[in-house]
């Protein structure tokens, strides 16, 4: 190697090195600048997504599309799902407690009892209809909770 090749791979080593160095502060910054409602959106999101796929289910069951055996696994799935979400909310309530967490954990909790009455008797109509419109006032709810936290 000639002695100008030599010191541009020398800088270019350096180059490297600072990138690397600023593009961890950055992702250490902004983890340690995240805020709640940050992560509250996120997981308004995501109940709300869970919300309306128990919607569909109980929409389907009503409408007798789907097998009694169908609902009970799909809503046991989706009731681990809704437990994994009340548990980070309740834990973000115990953290940093505010009005939008309470209401999104109480809502959680809510949800997760309608998924469990679809998986225990998801094969009635009745009842799946009940869980559908009950389902959907949740996904009403959360839409304007999202749009709250999203404000903030």
């Amino acid at each position: 190697m000639t002695r100008h090749e030599t010191r541009w791979s020398f800088w270019l080593q350096i180059a490297i090195g600072v990138s690397i160095v600023v593009a961890i502060a950055g992702a250490v910054y902004h983890r340690a600048t995240l805020q709640p409602q940050d992560t509250l959106y996120i997981k308004l999101g995501e109940l709300r997504s869970r919300a309306a796929e128990a919607r569909r289910v109980a929409d389907d069951a009503a409408a007798e599309r789907l097998t009694g055996t169908f609902v009970a696994a799909q809503s046991q799935q989706l009731g681990k799902a809704i437990a994994k979400l009340r548990d980070e909310l309740a834990d973000t309530v115990a953290k940093a407690p505010s009005p939008d967490v309470s209401g999104a954990h109480e809502l959680s909790e809510r949800l997760l009892a309608l998924v469990q009455t679809l998986q225990q008797r998801g094969a009635s109509v009745d009842t799946a209809a009940d869980v559908r419109d009950r389902a959907g006032g949740m996904v009403d709810a959360l839409m304007l909770l999202e749009r709250a936290a999203r404000a903030s």
